[in-house]
């Protein structure tokens, strides 16, 4: 309270002094909540990568098994293609020079599948590098003051991601390495079927049946509508 002398006596007027208590009891500033909020989030975060981790990771397991499956069959079906490749040879008959064909795309196919198998696996291995390089890269970031990671770290995330990118390309270009293989083994499994309903040269016309004749013919529309498929169009080659 303050005395301000008017005239013939003095006048009591209240006047606010601060009080350093009061003020020592206010809550937290702004600035101490927006830091708070922002470590709850950039924990948030790291949690939520570390989920995706834990998973890519679990993923990563088991598309190297897949891929080490596939590498073995690969090799049984190149062995068996040489074994009849041998056997063609030896006995100079056409079945089994057929066979042999059939066992060599067979034996490609085989490859192309443990080669998608593989850059699958190697995919799923660059996902976990660029996990893990990014749950480091949080880790720094919910430790610093600035919320944010040293330079070498984040040029780690950088590196990683660019590897998983090629990665992901070299799968990209398997799987339509596989799918080509796919198309030229159903092909070739058309066109055995064109073999396999013809009548022998020898076979007097009239003992061919109407049944015969359509499956034939059937046999003959589906190996030209798969060897359409499975042939490169020459527009598709020229890009």
């Amino acid at each position: 309270m303050v005395l301000i002398a008017d005239g013939g006596g003095s006048v009591r007027v209240p006047v606010n002094v601060p009080n350093p208590v009061s003020q020592a009891q206010q809550p937290a500033s702004s600035a101490e909540s927006d830091a708070a909020a922002r470590a709850r989030e950039l924990q948030r975060q790291l949690e939520a990568l570390l989920e995706k981790l834990r998973e890519a990771q679990r993923q990563a397991e088991e598309a190297r098994k897949r891929a080490i499956e596939a590498e073995r069959k690969a090799q049984e079906a190149k062995a068996h293609a040489q074994a009849m490749e041998a056997q063609a040879q030896k006995s100079k008959d056409l079945a089994d020079a057929n066979k042999a064909r059939k066992a060599q795309q067979d034996g490609k196919l085989e490859d192309a599948r443990a080669k998608s198998a593989s850059a699958e696996a190697n995919l799923k291995d660059k996902d976990v590098d660029l996990l893990s390089a990014q749950v480091t890269q949080k880790r720094e970031e919910k430790k610093s003051p600035e919320a944010k990671a040293s330079a070498p770290t984040d040029k780690k995330v950088q590196d990683a991601q660019a590897d998983r990118n090629e990665a992901q390309k070299t799968r990209d270009l398997s799987n339509l390495y596989l799918e080509s293989q796919e198309k030229e083994s159903k092909a070739q499994d058309a066109e055995a079927k064109v073999v396999e309903f013809t009548p022998a040269a020898s076979r007097p016309q009239v003992t061919i049946t109407d049944k015969e004749r359509t499956a034939l013919t059937d046999a003959q529309t589906n190996a030209a509508t798969l060897r359409g498929e499975a042939d490169p169009r020459p527009d598709a080659m020229r890009m």
